[in-house]
């Protein structure tokens, strides 16, 4: 894929995906889940940007591979408007990453992410 390309439906399944040079993944909602059966963003100059809006299922961006996982370029983390991470909450957005960089949001002082 080249450009932003924007899911808009609940769940996608997909054989492959590939974010090409440049290219931008991202969410219209924080309720859609992505699940192909390889993902590779090996350019730095892709991103990926991934909605938290809550800690229920369905309230967060998840990106599955059910075979290989290969990142690159930038991760992108926004919270949702009206949100409040609190201490103690996880979100499984993925499993395994290596991004060349972090773009995420500013948390209180006793929050981190891991």
């Amino acid at each position: 894929m080249s450009g932003t390309t924007r899911f808009t439906t609940g769940s996608v399944t997909a054989n492959s995906l590939t974010v090409g040079t440049g290219a931008t993944l991202e969410f219209d909602t924080a309720a859609r889940v992505l699940s192909p059966s390889t993902f590779s963003q090996q350019n730095p100059s892709g991103e990926t940007r991934l909605r938290i809006g809550g800690t229920a299922a369905g309230q967060f961006n998840r990106l599955v591979a059910s075979g290989t996982f290969t990142a690159g370029g930038k991760l992108t983390v926004q919270i949702e408007p009206g949100f409040v991470p609190a201490l103690g909450q996880t979100f499984d957005l993925f499993d395994f990453t290596s991004f060349s960089s972090f773009n995420l949001p500013a948390l209180a002082s006793e929050l981190q992410i891991l």
